[in-house]
């Protein structure tokens, strides 16, 4: 079971982004929380799951244990820093 970190609340919809991620420790805000609360929290998870604005830089990548994946929950990925995720084998 992969520990997934939120960076805030998802809206719910359908279809659900939730079914995808049954049977994971999903770890998200009850509201909205800061990026050190986020960061602390990621700090031995597999996964991120971010928004557009949540800068994710080689410094958070090296807070966490390396994680697999980062996703985005936005169209684009410009808050991504790819070669630093490339670097540490990152799948964005």
């Amino acid at each position: 079971m992969a520990r997934i970190v939120l960076t805030s609340r998802l809206p719910e919809g359908q279809p659900s982004w939730r079914r995808w991620l049954d049977g994971h420790a999903l770890i998200e805000p009850a509201e909205a929380w800061s990026r050190a609360a986020w960061l602390a929290e990621a700090a031995d998870a597999e996964a991120l799951v971010c928004l557009l604005g949540d800068r994710i830089d080689d410094a958070t990548l090296a807070a966490m244990p390396p994680p697999r994946v980062v996703a985005n929950f936005a169209v684009g990925y410009d808050n991504v820093d790819l070669a630093a995720a490339t670097a540490r084998g990152v799948i964005v």
